[in-house]
């Protein structure tokens, strides 16, 4: 699951007393350099007419007292990098923004934001802490600051502030969305549909609402429930290709592999290049007798099959050893290696069921128990699953 990202949102421009022709100026780019979430190109483009008129002199000679102007080009020109991906860019106009306005609020907020995307998880928070002081009413902050401590598996502090943030709006549903996500991350399932009910409350026609409570439900074995809500969030969104993943999951959980197939066939057709639908949907054939190697799976030979998961299909297709999976799911990262190595022995206790190896499978799945704690919880779940099922 990944958890929502709130955008800082500019402070507004007051009133100027420069000469008529250069206001003419302003307001024909102003107004298309505020629209980076529309055009972020033509954003850049007008931004960047206004930072060459306004800009650099004043940059040099007189921080924190240049055109306010020049503050919002700045700003918004970086908003509009920060769409675009163009990350190095952002964060420049972003540091020359706080430069000219060290009040800035918003400014810290969106550098926190890319900072975060980053992996800088250290300077995120600086920059959310900074943000929150200047400007202790902005959920959003609060949010991402919250997003940036749930990554670091650090749930207590973001619990208190997506709580923080929940207490300043509560009509924000992504207070609810995220914290309901850390709730189920840690185990605890009924908080976690209180606020995933919360959430729909406040976006039902977000399809991604519905599905991190389905995904509740099928951590909690409702499985029906868990249907219902998947099957909502592909009314809203047909081409939801998670919903259809943790919709054939749960089905999976309950014994009904052969209703799982669609689901998996159907993810595997809007995402080609995800492997591990065509993973999923070897097991689950195989698990009713059918031809596991469908078209999907062939077509896997042409992918790169060295990055993970791609060593899973290499297994399953019988072209790398068990032995050799394991070592390719190691990594210097911890986190990743935790990651791959619990997706590594779900799969391979997978395989020793479809050969008939119980007790090799149960083995397996035991380690899937100590390996994949929060947050991959789902294949936690579902490996206590099928020890259940192999158990006298």
């Amino acid at each position: 699951m990944h958890a929502i990202l709130i955008l800082g949102l500019a402070v507004a421009l007051l009133a100027s007393s420069a000469a008529p022709q250069r206001i003419e100026f302003r307001a024909k780019d102003l107004k298309e350099c505020e629209q980076s979430k529309d055009n972020p190109g033509q954003a850049i483009e007008s931004c960047s007419r206004l930072i060459s008129q306004f800009g650099r002199s004043a940059v040099a000679t007189q921080p924190g007292k240049a055109d306010e102007v020049l503050v919002s080009a700045y700003f918004h020109r970086a908003a509009a990098y920060l769409q675009r991906g163009d990350f190095n860019f952002a964060i420049q106009d972003y540091d020359q923004a706080i430069r000219l306005n060290p009040q800035y609020a918003a400014a810290y907020h969106n550098r926190g934001i890319i900072h975060a995307r980053n992996g800088e998880y250290e300077r995120a928070v600086q920059d959310y802490d900074e943000a929150i002081r200047l400007d202790p009413n902005d959920a959003g902050a609060f949010i991402n600051r919250g997003v940036v401590y749930q990554d670091k598996r650090q749930y207590e502090p973001a619990i208190a502030d997506y709580s923080q943030a929940i207490r300043i709006d509560p009509k924000n549903p992504y207070g609810f969305m995220n914290r309901g996500n850390t709730y189920e991350e840690i185990g605890q399932y009924d908080l976690a549909l209180l606020d995933h009910d919360q959430a729909v409350r406040l976006k039902p026609n977000e399809a991604k609402t519905f599905m991190n409570r389905g995904n509740v439900y099928r951590d909690k074995r409702q499985y029906d429930r868990a249907v219902q809500d998947y099957d909502q969030a592909v009314r809203l969104k047909p081409n939801y290709v998670n919903a259809f993943i943790n919709r054939g999951i749960a089905r999976f959980m309950q014994g009904q592999f052969a209703a799982a197939v669609p689901d998996f066939t159907r993810a595997r057709e809007l995402s080609p290049d995800y492997m591990l639908p065509a993973v999923w949907l070897f097991v689950a054939s195989s698990r009713v007798g059918r031809d596991a190697v469908d078209p999907g799976m062939k077509e896997m030979k042409n992918a790169d099959l060295k990055k993970w998961p791609g060593p899973i299909v290499s297994f399953y297709a019988g072209t790398l050893a068990a032995e050799a999976l394991l070592e390719a799911a190691a990594n210097s990262d911890a986190e990743t290696q935790r990651y791959q190595l619990c997706q590594a022995y779900f799969f391979l206790g997978e395989y020793q069921l479809l050969r008939g190896l119980k007790k090799e499978a149960a083995d397996e799945f035991k380690l899937v128990q100590t390996t994949c704690q929060p947050p991959f919880a789902v294949f936690h779940s579902v490996a206590k699953v099928e020890l259940e099922r192999l158990a006298p």
